[in-house]
Formats: structure tokens, sequence, C-alpha cells
């Protein structure tokens, strides 16, 4: 921090930027304006300096971003969030290290990350050259390190994942086909193929080098084999578009569909449930807990508030340790060990189905939501909980995005009549006679009452619990754009020579 106590602005730019900042501030509650970041920031922008990190409040990562476009700013420390999700050209970059902690391990940049950063270095129009800069580190050998970052750039991967929901929502009862041809058109089986294809291709080029080195009698028979490895290869080519779906991408699919009927997602007549109807509505990867949750009835006694915090539960996915002050009420409790034993029931049938589906919860992740929906602020909840301002604003607003989810899920079951008639009873196995089939229809019927009776309760308090978390910065955050302004060229000094902004990655 000292060079916060040099100034790297001239007077008028200072002026300039305390007035931007003070705009800021007065849109930021009152409670807020004490946190640590605000603060640092505060004292550091009419100076010229900045920093910019995922944990940053987003009105001041708006704010950086705006005024370093502007080229009011002469250096900002970032992560990669900066250069990887924001186009911000910078004269120079400094990479600080060629090593990066990727949330699981230590490792190398990768040739497109290397890539992306560095190619934030020279602004178009303005400069000649851009300069990266690798300052010497006695942990990483240099050399190998940067032939391995500067190596061909790594090709884009699929990043299509076969999930429930998107099973449900292309679901068509009696054609498995359909779903199949779906799924092998995405781009990662196109690229198993190519896979598939390159061991093919290696295959062959074996074959004929021992063809080619062979005894003549043994050459025919593989002349034979090299003949028909090749026409299949040709053919399976030719069907580029319509080739069946690869042995991994199909047990996948069976096995998520085999988990939808082991769940009762999918019924005995090949429809979905009033659950697989819930389900096609909620994208997130721990829906089927909620819906297995509210159908065990385990919501509806909850206060708003209360609804919050579990839905809150589902957005933290860090598994590191977390000093945690707060304390789970008795409600919460009770829904903690009715979820703990959803959770053992769902990964028992996913592991019997050879997929991996469902996240679980963080334990010692809890007491945000319902904290805040009683009016505590971010300081106070700052204290309760070791996350950073702007990760607590991303888990509160991910829970309202979750509710909100599940509120119009609810309400679109509710409102079609038809999936309500298409819900027929279920006969268990060894009913002969018709007094026991009507008994099991009654009971259904009466199943189906219930479930009705609760998610018309349920649909307001959702409604309520997202509210309860709509205020003060929450509020602020969902209405800030990546980018306050759009820079036109005649707001930026156009002496290259003169501008020495740095843009640093560490």
């Amino acid at each position: 921090m000292s060079a916060a106590l040099h100034l790297f602005t001239t007077p008028e730019e200072q002026e300039l930027i305390k007035e931007e900042v003070g705009i800021w501030l007065e849109q930021l509650p009152k409670e807020d304006r004490s946190l640590q970041q605000v603060y640092a920031l505060a004292e550091l922008l009419p100076r010229g300096l900045a920093f910019h990190h995922a944990g940053l409040l987003p009105g001041l990562k708006v704010l950086v971003e705006t005024l370093f476009a502007r080229g009011h700013l002469r250096a900002v420390f970032a992560t990669d969030t900066l250069a990887l999700g924001v186009n911000m050209p910078a004269r120079s970059v400094v990479v600080g290290s060629l090593s990066k902690f990727d949330g699981q391990e230590m490792r190398l940049l990768t040739p497109n990350e290397y890539r992306q950063l560095t190619g934030r270095a020279g602004r178009r129009g303005m400069d000649i050259h851009g300069a990266a800069i690798i300052p010497y580190s006695p942990w990483e050998p240099f050399e190998s390190s940067f032939q391995r970052i500067t190596a061909e750039l790594q090709p884009v991967t699929s990043s299509f994942i076969i999930r429930y929901n998107s099973v449900l929502n292309l679901w068509r009862p009696g054609d498995i086909q359909h779903l199949r041809r779906i799924c092998a058109s995405s781009l990662r089986e196109y690229q198993r193929y190519l896979l598939w294809e390159q061991r093919e291709r290696m295959r062959l080029e074996r074959l004929e080098m021992r063809y080619h080195t062979g005894k003549k009698k043994e050459n025919k028979k593989r002349a034979k084999a090299v003949e028909g490895a090749t026409q299949a290869l040709e053919r399976r080519r030719r069907s580029i578009g319509a080739y069946p779906l690869s042995r991994a991408g199909a047990a996948e699919l069976d096995g998520t569909i085999f988990a939808l009927r082991a769940l009762g997602y999918i019924g005995q007549d090949d429809r979905l449930t009033i659950k697989g109807h819930l389900l096609r509505g909620i994208f997130h990867p721990s829906g089927v807990l909620i819906i297995e949750l509210m159908m065990a009835g385990a919501l509806y006694q909850l206060t708003p508030g209360e609804l919050a915090e579990v839905c809150s539960w589902f957005t933290f996915d860090n598994d590191r340790r977390l000093n945690n002050r707060d304390v789970l009420n008795t409600n919460l409790k009770r829904v903690r060990g009715e979820l703990w034993r959803i959770e053992q029931h769902v990964h028992g049938i996913e592991e019997r189905a050879s997929i991996n589906f469902t996240p679980g919860i963080v334990p010692d992740f809890h007491g945000v939501a319902l904290a805040w929906s009683r009016g505590m602020s971010l300081g106070g909840l700052l204290r309760r909980v070791d996350l950073a301002e702007g990760d607590l604003l991303m888990l509160l607003n991910q829970t309202i995005d979750l509710l909100q989810q599940v509120q119009s899920a609810v309400g679109q079951v509710l409102d079609a009549r038809d999936v309500w008639e298409q819900d027929t009873p279920v006969l268990t196995e060894g009913v002969t006679n018709e007094r026991s089939a009507v008994a099991n229809a009654r009971n259904r019927a009466e199943q189906l009452v219930i479930q009705r009776e609760r998610m018309e309760r349920l649909r307001p308090m959702l409604a309520q619990a997202s509210t309860s978390l709509l205020r003060g910065i929450i509020v602020q955050s969902r209405t800030v754009p990546s980018m306050a302004i759009s820079i036109s060229d005649e707001e930026i000094p156009l002496d290259a020579e003169e501008d020495i902004d740095t843009l640093k990655q560490q």
C-alpha cells in the first residue's frame, strides 16, 4: 500500500474522481459505507489506483471499470476476473505469477488464459505496441513454464451436461430415441466422435506399417483388415450429424432416466408426474433436493425468512471450512435432518445409476439469508461468516433467483389443470381385485389433494421469501450493469506516450 502515498493523477482528475465516488456513495446504504473495501477504494481512486476482484461489491466493480476505461486510473491490481470477464484494454499488463489457484490446486496458466490476460495489453487506435511484463520468481522455472503457457491454444470443449431438468424438458412419452438424437447432435458427442476417429486412424496406420514390414502370407490377412477398417471409418465419417450416441453418452442418458423413474419423476405410464413437472422449471443442480423437501412436507411450516434460508443452502458450493457464528433454530434443524435423509436416498439412487448430478450442501454455511431477511446489515453478516462482501451479495442474489425459479415452477404446475388430470393413481404390484384398486386410487387422490393444498400455501410464501431479501444493497446490485457507460474515443487521452496506465494481474 506504499504506492497509495503517491499521487498519479492531476488535480482535475482527482476532483472528477472524487465527484464520481461521492455519487456512488450516496446510492449506498449508510450502514454499508463503512465497509473496508469501500473505505480503501475511496482513498485509492483519487490517487489513480484501484483493485478489482470477484468479491468486490458490484457497484464498486462498475466504478473501477468506468474510471479505468475513461483513462483516469493509472494502475488496477486485479485477479483474472478483470481480464477474462471485461473488455478493459491497458497499455501494459503485468502478470504477477505464471501460476494460479483454480479453486482446487495451484497450477500453471493455460495457453488460453495467458493469451487472454496478455491480450489486454495495447489499446486499439492508441498504442503501437502493448507490453506484457512477467516479474522474476524463484519458485517458477521461467523457460519451461513460459514454453507451456505460450504453446498452442487448447481447443474449445463442450460444457454440455445431461441434467434431470434437460431430460424432463425434452421428454416425450414412449420416444426415448428423440432424446438420443438430440444428445447425439451435441458438441460433446461430436468431440467424442473426433477422438474415436483419431484413435481409428492411428490403428489403421499401425496396421499399414505391419503390412509393409510383414511376410506375404500374413500381409493378405492384414490387407483385408486394413480395407475393412478403412471402409468402416469412411462410413462413420459420412454419417456425421446422424451417428448414434456414444457408449458413454448413452450410459449417462440411460442412468438419468433410470434415476428419474426411481425417484418418481417419470411415472409407470411414461408420463411426467407432478414432481416431474415441477422439476422442469427448476434449473439449479440441487432442484431434486428442493422438490423432495417440498413433497416431504418439510417447507410448509417455515416462515418466509426461514424458507429463504433453506434455499440459500444450495447456493454455496465451496467446500472450504467456514468460521460461522450462526446457530440453527429448531425449525431449520428439523429441515436439515430431513434434507440429510433425502440426500442419502438421492445419492444412493444416483450411485446405482452410475451418475453424479446432485451436489450436497456445505454444513458450515447457514444463517446468512435468514439474518439478512430480518434486517441485519452487510457489515453484520461479515462479522458472522468469513466471506467477502461481493461473495455474500452473489449468494443472496442466487438465493433470490432460486426462490423465483421455485415460485414459477409451483405456479405453473398449480395453474395447469391437465397436469393434475394426467397424474393418475399408480397401483402397487400384487393388486388383483377391484376393491384394492379402488382403495389405492382413493389414497392417491387424497395425496394429490394434500400436495395441491401445500403448494397453494407455499406459492405466496416463496414470493414473500424473495421479497424479504430484496432490500438495500441487494436491490442496487441487481440493477448495476457490467459497465456503467460506453466509452467514446474522444473521452480517452490520445497521447499514448504520456499515458502510463498499467493493469497488473496477480
